[in-house]
């Protein structure tokens, strides 16, 4: 008989690790039965619709809060609301609304009454956004109180007060100038001019800051990063087209007539987008073809100034060039198509990889090779959030997910048809067919949990955005490749989605670690990504006209 001596095991810690995300992931993330999506979708609506509305101050709007408990839909306390990382103060409209954030909400509505025949949601979209553009902009400059920092306060029947508070800035584009021009057409075309009174700092060479102040004129230069440029350039094309709209015309008041027909003898649009589009090629690297994030001149503590580029804000303006092209008159539409065509080369001849270290997203100017702070040089899998700016001492650089670029990709390959794109697409889709995000439990953490997100590294929260982004991904992988297992993966994280930020609540929370709503975190996007799910299942995505707006 042989002796068997038995010694004591220490466990190993990773292994204890493991086991226990494992486990988590066994009793959390199983498929379950397929909800119903256009239910979900409709009862975030009906959330917001219902309980989400200003009923504060002496004027009782019809804007809808950005941030609400998700039970008892009261608004979060101004002064003490939970902190999320990644999301700045200035970001965050805790006492009222911001229509920029709620973009995905509003074209729900619209389709809402699109598949249901119920009239309701798209009138509620209407009165929310036509009372937006009537009474929020100021009179000094004709910007509207939204994007990055602005919103319009509930009680106080004005911007919300806050630092950085003045400051007019896309948050994204504006996908719903269509919706404006039928709603308040004056105000729209106003808008229009006011960006480049007040944005473009020298109207002679277009040098723009994405900065602007709201309630006064002082217009400033070299903040001109290229995905804003973009955004104007959108915004001009589709005034431009509405002047030109013989039917359009008959419908507006003798007031907006007066500015339709002073556009069509002065042309002023037309100008400033060939200034802008003159500028951007000014800014491009004869070596590398890209196009720089600034034109500010080097310094000590900021070197890199003048020397980096952002290959998403490249792309972002390409997009924005060709869907600008379809709607401009031709030699303008040419201009834009070759700038656009030759942001393309430089940005498809970059180290992008998707199925590896990820899309480059900070890059030398004039050799394309990685640039700047490691942690800034590239996208992430699961993480689509501001971080502290690795290139100067103050603000916040946005990291983005391999998802969220490659959603940008499929859009300009819907416009190009380049292969490079196509392939761009399908390698990050890859990714995610066996991706899992990355997180311990939901809600809260516990002092185990929170113990255990520091030794996993799982202590980043999840935004709804992210996984709006994988959704789309997936949806998109599926309408490039007719390949059923990205519609399957899209039907995975939704479900996980469902559970993960819904729960029993009819309002997303802000991260899977925060349980109130916050719009600025992207539930929108989630939900706009689910509605897009649905049509696709039941055969009606021609039927919606959904636009992604999350670049």
């Amino acid at each position: 008989m042989t002796n068997c001596h038995l010694r004591k095991h220490t466990p190993d810690p990773t292994v204890l690790i493991r086991i226990l995300t494992l486990t988590f992931l066994l009793t959390n993330t199983a498929v379950t039965a397929e909800p119903d999506y256009l239910k979900v979708v409709t009862a975030y609506a009906d959330a917001l619709l219902t309980h989400g509305r200003d009923t504060y101050g002496l004027v009782r709007s019809p804007l809808i809060a950005t941030t609400l408990d998700r039970y008892t839909y009261e608004r979060l306390d101004e002064d003490d609301p939970p902190q999320i990382l990644g999301v700045r103060d200035r970001e965050r409209m805790i006492g009222g609304a911001n229509p920029m954030h709620d973009q995905g909400l509003y074209q729900i509505l619209y389709a809402l009454s699109t598949l249901t025949g119920d009239d309701r949601y798209g009138l509620e979209a209407d009165l929310t956004l036509g009372w937006f553009l009537e009474n929020c902009a100021h009179p000094a400059t004709d910007l509207y109180a939204w994007g990055e920092h602005m919103g319009w306060h509930f009680d106080e029947e004005r911007r919300i007060h806050k630092i950085a508070g003045t400051l007019h800035e896309f948050y994204r584009p504006w996908v719903l100038w269509d919706v404006c021009y039928i709603l308040e057409p004056k105000s729209a075309f106003r808008f229009a001019r006011g960006l480049w009174e007040n944005q473009i700092g020298n109207h002679d060479t277009g040098n723009f800051s994405k900065h602007a102040l709201y309630d006064q004129h002082g217009p400033t230069v070299n903040g001109d990063e290229p995905r804003h440029a973009g955004y104007f350039l959108s915004t001009w094309a589709t005034a431009f087209q509405q002047t030109l709209d013989e039917r359009y015309l008959q419908d507006l008041t003798m007031g907006t007539w007066s500015i339709v027909f002073a556009e069509r003898r002065n042309r002023s649009l037309d100008h400033a987008m060939k200034r802008v589009i003159a500028f951007i090629e000014s800014k491009r690297s004869p070596e590398s073809g890209a196009i720089r994030a600034d034109s500010a001149t080097p310094k000590k503590t900021e070197p890199w100034r003048g020397r980096l580029v952002f290959p998403i804000d490249n792309l972002s303006l390409a997009v924005d060039l060709g869907w600008s092209a379809e709607i401009v008159e031709p030699i303008l539409a040419s201009k834009m198509r070759l700038t656009a065509a030759r942001t393309d080369s430089a940005f498809l001849k970059m180290d992008h990889q998707p199925d590896g270290k990820g899309f480059l997203v900070g890059a030398h100017l004039y050799n394309l090779e990685p640039h700047g702070a490691e942690e800034a040089q590239r996208s992430r899998l699961w993480l689509d959030r501001a971080i502290e700016n690795p290139f100067r001492d103050y603000g916040t650089f946005v990291i983005r997910s391999h998802a969220g670029v490659a959603n940008l990709c499929y859009e300009r390959f819907q416009q190009t048809e380049k292969r490079g794109y196509h392939d761009l697409v399908i390698k990050t889709a890859r990714q995610y067919l066996e991706a899992e995000p990355q997180i311990s439990a939901v809600g809260s953490p516990g002092l185990s949990d929170w113990l255990m997100e520091i030794l996993t590294g799982t202590e980043d929260p999840v935004y709804p955005r992210m996984m709006g982004q994988a959704i789309k991904l997936m949806l998109n992988a599926y309408d490039l490749s007719g390949d059923r297992r990205y519609l399957e993966r899209a039907d995975y994280f939704a479900q996980w989605s469902i559970r993960t930020f819904l729960g029993d609540a009819s309002l997303p929370r802000a991260t899977h670690r925060h349980d109130h709503y916050e719009a600025v975190t992207g539930g929108d996007a989630l939900m706009l990504a689910l509605l897009e799910l649905w049509a696709v299942r039941e055969g009606k995505r021609d039927e919606l006209e959904l636009v992604w707006m999350d670049r």
